[in-house]
């Protein structure tokens, strides 16, 4: 059964079925309703779009993009160190919460916005500001100046890699999957290459690099968390991560646009 968290509840509880990404949008909504534990589990709640209602995806059954759903014990391995480091953040595990809880998931429940962040404000009623501004934090590890990435879903084959590789190769490193990088090399250019542990490692080289460049993945959620500058590679297929920032460049259809926020 799915529980929402009364504000009579002395411990609050959270729970997340990812994607890695999702969960680095979400923490704002923890921020804003009270630390709290965080539980991660196995099987994403999703909501069918057609028929409007949440139904729980087994981690052998594939998406519609063909990829395999939910967070398994490597992924949350993976994003833990992050997660721990974050003040807001009492306690975290793998596997479903106990008592009541606030299910982050149902920010799928918002069919209306078109990005991430909006969806998430608007379900827990998350106050603009708080995405505004850095929402978690790390140290710094400078690997170089500029960093880039590439996941194997949500690419724009428009998106001008090989231009960006020849003015900018001496310095920057690619980081991700080793799998994912000589996938890169061979579709575009050979890069350097760094092998990060963890998602809290991979927060310290953002947060010392001056600009990130890459697809829709987890390390684009965290610069967007450090308010780094970026420049996206935006899906032809889910452009759900566009932003209203100044200093952040979205490559959408075959152009490079940018939103500028304005206050009034």
């Amino acid at each position: 059964m799915l529980h929402i968290e009364t504000k009579n509840s002395n411990q609050k509880n959270y729970c997340h079925s990812g994607d890695l990404g999702d969960i680095i949008y979400s923490l704002p909504v923890i921020k804003f309703k009270g630390a709290g534990g965080l539980s991660i589990r196995q099987n994403m709640q999703i909501i069918d779009e057609k028929l409007r209602y949440f139904k729980i995806m087994r981690l052998d059954e594939k998406k519609e993009d063909n990829t395999l759903p939910g967070i398994d014990k490597d992924k949350f391995e993976f994003i833990k160190p992050l997660l721990v480091n974050q003040k807001f953040i009492t306690d975290c595990k793998y596997g479903d919460p106990e008592g009541l809880f606030t299910n982050l998931d149902y920010f799928r429940k918002d069919t209306g916005h078109n990005n991430l962040i909006e969806k998430y404000q608007n379900v827990f009623s998350v106050p603009e500001s708080l995405y505004e501004t850095p929402w978690i934090e790390t140290y710094n590890r400078h690997v170089s100046d500029i960093i880039i990435s590439r996941t194997n879903r949500y690419h724009n084959k428009n998106f001008p890699w090989k231009e960006i590789i020849k003015k900018y190769k001496n310095n920057l490193t690619f980081i991700g999957l080793e799998s994912e990088h000589a996938l890169f090399c061979e579709k575009f250019e050979k890069v350097n290459f760094y092998k990060i542990k963890d998602a809290l490692e991979a927060s310290a080289i953002l947060s010392a690099c001056t600009l990130f460049i890459g697809n829709q993945n987890v390390f684009y959620a965290i610069a967007e968390a450090l308010k780094k500058s970026c420049i996206q590679e935006t899906s032809t297929y889910k452009p759900d991560c566009i932003f209203a920032r100044s200093d952040s460049i979205y490559f959408t259809q075959n152009k490079f646009i940018k939103l500028v926020q304005e206050k009034i």
